[in-house]
């Protein structure tokens, strides 16, 4: 078909060159009776048709022939032309599944539409509002003649009108918790399918305040530096949601100009539990949303020994609370710990940012008193003291073993000899003052009431030699071991 278009379009100039183109050719020249032969001269800028010259043999003279794609727009529907392939001279090709310009639902309603689509968004998020009203009104239902037409949008925001003939529409979109919004919409019927610019109806949402305490759930106290965050779902598909949060809020906080929704909020404390509560914001309303937190307890640890030699003790150690430091001033049903001291340790998990003061109980040993004053959320305050025994501390008690100085085994029977201080032991020139005897067993021997803390025990036992050792007790279950040399 394109050989025989371009053989037709050839033809097509062959003729117009000879006879059409009069503008870029001369009259024939006087014909000369003794000439015999007449050639053109391509070249001399003088289309001589008459001798056969024309845009294909000579196109310098006679100008380019006419291309296969430049007949279309020569505003002749040529025969190989159609409205698909060249509309600008035969109209417009209907049933090709595009809506073209200057195509409509009239002349073409195959390809468009009578369909009016629309789109709502909120004004401030330009997010899609699904299931808004929208009620649309022509001139002759605004009158009273007709009723209007009323859709619903769907998951994208998007409406749409069927079966509308060329007017003026009045759409109104309402959707709960935003003003309604009306548009005045000049439809013609057979545009394009698709939302159109003029065809969008925004809403501006309705707002409402929400503030609330941040406290201690403890003590009641006030908070400072809590971080709270807020999220709403948004009328759109995907679960999209808007968030907005205030850093370091001193003891209350709030937020303006919210959409009228349910809202989830978040209080965050560094060494506090953290709380999330949900509120619905209402048009006109203030919501109060308070937040109580609880503080993570810290914790108070610490050592005791004895003042003498630094022996572990063991007893308790109570605390009683005075001083709420969020609050400052005296608590309601204050709280108070009692810690058991074991091996001279004590460990014990409490209430945080509390001024705790302590007391312990050890027998034998006067109290000692400290403050806690600076215990974190998750902290710890660590205390080590030593306690000064009472004036009527039972007497000290001594252990004496003797033991075989080459094999290390335990020696029993043999003979101890208490000497007081500043003598020498028992058995040298100089009598000792002699305070108690006694005879080792399998795990020695033990004086539960010490007469002196200082003085010398002597070991005597049938063959080994003497022997002695000097003593100074300080503290409850002194331990001393003597070796014996046997006798040669």
């Amino acid at each position: 078909m394109t050989q025989a278009l371009c053989l037709l379009f050839a033809l097509c100039a062959f003729f117009l060159s000879v006879h059409g183109q009069t503008n870029t050719t001369t009259a024939p020249p006087a014909i000369d009776p003794t000439t015999t032969t007449m050639r053109p001269t391509c070249g001399n800028t003088r289309c001589e048709s008459w001798l056969g010259e024309n845009c294909t043999g000579c196109p310098a003279d006679c100008g380019a022939c006419p291309s296969c794609d430049n007949i279309c727009g020569n505003h002749r529907c040529e025969p190989l032309e159609s409205g698909c392939n060249c509309p600008e001279d035969c109209g417009y090709c209907c049933i090709n599944g595009r809506c073209e310009e200057n195509e409509n639902a009239i002349n073409c309603p195959r390809d468009c539409t009578t369909d009016m689509v629309g789109f709502v968004d909120e004004l401030m998020t330009l997010s899609p509002v699904a299931n808004a009203t929208v009620t649309c009104q022509s001139e002759s239902s605004l009158r009273g003649e007709t009723a209007p037409t009323v859709i619903t949008t769907n998951a994208r925001g998007y409406f749409r009108v069927a079966n509308l003939t060329s007017g003026i529409y009045t759409c109104t979109a309402t959707y709960p918790g935003y003003t309604t919004n009306s548009a005045s919409i000049d439809f013609a019927a057979g545009l394009r399918p698709g939302p159109q610019p003029e065809y969008r109806i925004s809403l501006i949402p309705l707002t409402g305040t929400l503030s609330g305490e941040l406290r201690d759930s403890n003590f009641g106290g006030y908070l400072r530096n809590v971080n709270i965050s807020c999220s709403r779902p948004i009328n759109a598909p995907g679960g999209i949601t808007e968030s907005f949060s205030l850093r370091k809020s001193f003891e209350t906080y709030y937020f303006g100009g919210l959409t009228a929704a349910t809202y989830t909020c978040t209080a965050k404390k560094r060494g506090y539990t953290t709380v999330t509560q949900t509120a619905t914001v209402s048009v006109g309303v203030h919501t109060n949303l308070p937040f109580y937190l609880t503080a993570v307890n810290g914790t108070v640890a610490g050592f005791v020994t004895e003042n003498r030699c630094g022996q572990p003790l063991n007893g308790s150690l109570t605390c009683q609370s005075t001083v709420n430091f969020r609050t400052r001033g005296a608590l309601t049903g204050t709280p108070s710990f009692t810690a058991a001291i074991v091996n001279g340790r004590f460990n014990t998990t409490t209430f945080p940012e509390v001024v705790y003061s302590c007391t312990t109980s050890v027998a034998g040993y006067a109290a000692y008193n400290f403050v806690v004053d600076c215990l974190r959320p998750a902290g710890t305050f660590l205390k080590n003291f030593s306690l000064t025994p009472l004036s009527n501390t039972p007497p000290l008690t001594l252990s004496v073993r003797t033991v075989d100085s080459r094999t290390g085994a335990s020696l029993s029977g043999a003979t101890l000899r208490l000497s007081a201080p500043g003598f020498p032991a028992y058995g040298s020139n100089i009598s000792p003052v002699l305070l108690a005897t006694k005879t080792t067993g399998n795990n020695g021997a033990t004086w539960d009431l010490l007469p002196s803390t200082e003085g010398t025990v002597t070991a005597t036992l049938n063959g080994y030699s003497p022997a002695y050792r000097r003593f100074s007790a300080q503290c409850y279950n002194n331990t001393i071991e003597i070796p014996l040399t046997p006798v040669r």
